[in-house]
Order: C-alpha cells, then structure tokens, then sequence
C-alpha cells in the first residue's frame, strides 16, 4: 500500500466470502509492500470489523527497490495472522495511514 496517488489515506480494499465451511479459526499469510514514504505510518487488516493486525511502518534502507520512483526506497513485511473465527462469512478490510 501506499505510493503517489494509489493507496493513500481514506482507501480501504476489501475482500468478501460468503458460505465459508465449518472452521474455527482464520489464517491471513500475505506480503505488505510498502511503497514510498512509510515514516510511522500504520497499515491495517480487520476481519468482520475488528482490527486483527497493526503494524507501524517506518523508512530504512533497503534493497527492495523504489516501485513510485520517489526518493524513499520501498519495503516489504510478511504478514502471518490467525484469529479466531467461526461465521460463515468474511470480510477483510486493508488500509493505512499513509499521506
């Protein structure tokens, strides 16, 4: 998330199931690439509502790359969540605070 004009605060994606079979518990295993200037910005994930992961972001140096061809090199996290979980349906909500 993240990068000019793409991303940025107030935008959320979204990702919806319905009539998920008999569980107990949800596992979201996923790469958040953060594009640009990620100086103590947050990215989240909610499930049904409820916030399930928070990470605060911050610039340093890497190898990653520069993806929005801004001076801030881009960064990459592995997100791995589980939370308990039982309904039938799901919706997962991504966003950030990023300016």
């Amino acid at each position: 998330m993240g990068g000019k004009g793409f991303f940025g605060k107030g935008v959320h994606a979204k990702f919806v199931r319905a009539n998920l079979p008999a569980h107990t518990e949800i596992r979201i295993r996923m790469k958040f690439y953060a594009v640009a200037s990620w100086d103590n910005e947050v990215f989240y994930t909610a499930a049904d509502g409820k916030i399930v992961y928070a990470k605060k972001s911050w610039w340093k140096k890497t190898n990653v790359g520069n993806l929005c061809g801004s001076s801030w090199a881009d960064n990459f996290y592995t997100v791995d969540v589980t939370f308990k979980h039982s309904s039938q349906f799901l919706a997962l909500d991504f966003w950030s605070t990023i300016n």
